[in-house]
């Protein structure tokens, strides 16, 4: 009489681990964007390294982020979850609008998610994120009467984990966008002499 539990055992181990999730979606990229025109209907954003908001200023427009997923898999990647954080380094605002010091990284005042209804095997896809904006401004109205103000937004996305994946390598990015306060002095014509 022949055995066939070890084939058969090692079939369905087979079987089972094609049907487990997998950690495939991975976040490569992470970039914060603004758009400095805000007078157009529709939004031209760009990448920034920067974000011009002096303390109490009128809020325009809010800066986005634009995160880049990669699917390293061949096959497609359904209703994906991404849950974001935005946090602010604050900084106590002087009379004369200045900073009074470096400031001080709060805990997160945006507790949000974006959903992505699929990436597609093999295949990099861009995701905007924007800040709400009702919070994003009330944050701001209330740290201003508080008498500070941010110097720095900091944005954690992360892709929530699925039951059966047991990884998070390259599934959390984070990113830093520095608040300038005035605008930047232009240099003097002819230069330095």
């Amino acid at each position: 009489m022949r055995n066939t539990a070890i084939p058969a055992a090692a079939l369905l181990i087979t079987l089972s681990s094609a049907w487990a999730p997998s950690a495939e979606v991975v976040l490569q990229e992470m970039r914060w964007q603004v758009t400095p025109n805000v007078q157009s209907r529709k939004a031209v954003w760009h990448d920034a390294a920067g974000w011009l908001q002096p303390p109490g200023s009128k809020l325009e427009r809010q800066p986005r982020v634009l995160v880049t997923l990669r699917n390293r898999s061949a096959g497609s990647e359904e209703a994906l979850l991404l849950r974001y954080a935005v946090s602010a380094r604050l900084a106590h605002v002087r009379e004369d609008g200045a900073a009074s010091a470096e400031g001080t990284w709060a805990i997160p005042f945006i507790l949000e998610e974006r959903r992505v209804p699929k990436v597609r095997g093999n295949d990099v896809l861009r995701v905007p994120i924007s800040l709400n904006r009702a919070m994003f401004g009330a944050y701001l109205m209330r740290m201003r009467r508080a008498g500070f103000w941010p110097d720095m937004l900091k944005l954690q996305v992360m892709v929530e984990p699925r039951p059966g994946e047991n990884s998070l390598d390259d599934r959390m990015i984070e990113a830093v966008l520095p608040v300038q306060w005035k605008q930047p002095q232009a240099a003097a014509p002819g230069g330095n002499k």
